[in-house]
């Protein structure tokens, strides 16, 4: 009763928070930002709405068409008021142009535009964006952004070496290669899903002890569901849950299977209460201070990202899976993660077999492995349609099943050393 009435303080003052932050960040003037826009435009007209970093590699392949909205949304200013302009969060359309073309029209000056709502989101990521925006070029942006991002894996390197958890450090690497990080540091889009989980798995490690006294984490994966569901355009949101709660289970150390389990299921709900009562909780503010009903646009749109169909086909979900796959898997990360997962899984048979004792246990990392697959059927048209980036959900398989081997391999040496210093003991008497 007591997290209950914790968790809805927590979602009414983060739906207080994020409108505010929202009303302030649209007081901010957009002349700067219209200049950096200006700025901007050569880098859409190279790259166009869908650049391959690494051109035939579909997974490398950056989000444009997104950056653009994103960009050009931030630094329009609606001719109207600011709470309307606020929830509304206009977009910038011009008759028969792309996203890319758009940011191209509008930096350039062109004022034949006209601006549709697009208040399903929060767009959080304006908090951020806009205040850069009075100072920087979508160039500059991904050079700082970048930067930010090879720091905060560092910090977490670093933090894993001092917890002594340098066994799962390479399972850590690969999960980060699979996402493709130099595309992430390329885009906006991408970058949001990245900040967040990577920054909960800091404060894990950081602060682990100080959380677990406060007895506070079911408001820590609470939290994350909210800033993922404010800050996130629908990119791969899972993995805000799926790498901290593998951290959370690194560093708690419970070795029984029906609590880790019971905890799997616990702050993955708690998770999404946070995600998805964030997410309606826009919907009703905003149809609250614009009195008019943007919930059923909204829930339209869910239905849709979740329906088992597109306008031109109708697909299965194992055909979700196996594009989501394909992606993933097309590229050197394959060999990399089966190469690892096969080294581990010889050491831990080896092991078995010597010791004569069952090291397969922990198999609540296996449960984590599966929510990916679970996404892809809750969210089947929006991970068909968009496999080229929500293939990223897959690294919370690869990383879980990489964490599995190693703990155990790291549980079968700490049992088989015991072993040999009571051995050890026996014979010296």
């Amino acid at each position: 009763m007591k997290e209950t009435c914790k968790t809805v303080v927590a979602l009414i003052l983060g739906l207080m928070a994020a409108t505010i932050l929202m009303l302030l960040v649209n007081l901010l003037p957009d002349k700067n930002m219209k200049q950096h826009i200006a700025e901007s435009v050569k880098v859409m007209e190279q790259e166009q709405d869908y650049h391959e970093v690494i051109p035939g590699m579909i997974s490398s392949r950056l989000d444009n068409f997104t950056d653009s909205i994103m960009l050009v949304s931030s630094a329009h200013k609606a001719d109207t008021g600011l709470i309307d302009r606020t929830m509304n969060a206009y977009r910038v359309l011009y008759e028969g142009k792309t996203p890319s073309e758009t940011l191209a029209a509008y930096g350039k000056g062109d004022t034949g535009y006209s601006v549709s709502p697009y208040s399903r989101y929060w767009h959080g990521y304006q908090v951020i964006l806009k205040p850069l925006l009075l100072f920087f070029n979508y160039q500059e942006i991904r050079y700082l952004n970048m930067c930010l991002q090879f720091l905060l894996m560092v910090g977490i390197t670093m933090e894993m070496v001092k917890k002594k958890m340098e066994l799962y450090i390479v399972p850590y690497l690969i999960m980060l290669f699979s996402l493709m990080p130099f595309s992430i540091g390329l885009s906006l889009q991408f970058s949001s899903v990245f900040y967040i989980a990577n920054i909960a798995v800091f404060v894990l490690l950081k602060w682990f002890d100080t959380i677990k006294e406060k007895k506070s984490f079911f408001l820590f994966f609470l939290i994350v569901g909210m800033l993922t569901s404010f800050m996130d355009f629908l990119t791969y949101p899972l993995v805000t849950l799926g790498v901290p709660i593998v951290f959370y289970f690194l560093l708690m150390e419970k070795k029984n299977l029906l609590y880790n389990v019971i905890k799997v299921v616990k702050y993955s709900a708690i998770w999404a209460v946070g995600y998805i009562g964030m997410w309606s909780g826009k919907w009703v503010i905003g149809s609250i201070l614009l009195r008019k009903n943007i919930i059923t646009d909204a829930i339209d749109a869910l239905l849709n990202r979740t329906s088992s169909e597109t306008a031109e086909t109708s697909f299965t979900h194992w055909s979700v899976i196996e594009k989501n796959a394909d992606a993933m898997f097309s590229t050197p990360i394959k060999l990399l993660f089966l190469g690892t997962m096969l080294i581990l899984l010889v050491v831990l048979i080896g092991k078995t077999i010597r010791d004569r004792k069952n090291y397969f246990t922990n198999w609540h990392y296996l449960l984590i492995a599966c929510m990916p697959i679970a996404w892809y059927i809750v969210a089947a048209n929006h991970s068909y349609m968009h496999f080229w980036f929500t293939y990223r959900e897959l690294s919370i398989l690869i990383f879980a099943v990489l964490i599995w081997e190693s703990v155990n391999v790291k549980q079968s040496i700490k049992i088989h050393s015991i072993k040999g210093e009571k051995d050890e003991k026996a014979n010296s008497l």
